[in-house]
């Protein structure tokens, strides 16, 4: 990770970082996927896969934005920001 940070941790507090605790993650992911299963075979819901595949896919590269020059702070709030998306979809606040 990049040490010339020009964020400094108070700018970082108070975002999405550390939101979620590793069991709320959990029951995140564990509704998006029932909801994509429930989209894909029950409802046959074609714009909610598109939806939903779009935010896993959004998630995913959360995980690998900025090639190793962020942060850990800056990719973990990436990473939360999307999970966010994830939840206000899963809540219909999208």
């Amino acid at each position: 990770m990049a040490s010339g940070c020009s964020q400094s941790d108070s700018e970082t507090s108070g975002t999405d970082m550390d939101k979620y605790t590793e069991h709320q993650r959990f029951t995140t992911y564990e509704r998006l996927l029932h909801r994509l299963a429930m989209a894909h075979s029950v409802t046959l819901l074609r714009q909610d896969v598109y939806d939903l595949l779009g935010l896993i896919s959004d998630w995913s590269y959360a995980h690998r934005r900025g090639n190793g020059e962020l942060t850990d702070k800056e990719q973990q709030r990436g990473i939360d920001m999307e999970l966010t998306a994830i939840d206000t979809y899963l809540r219909g606040e999208r």
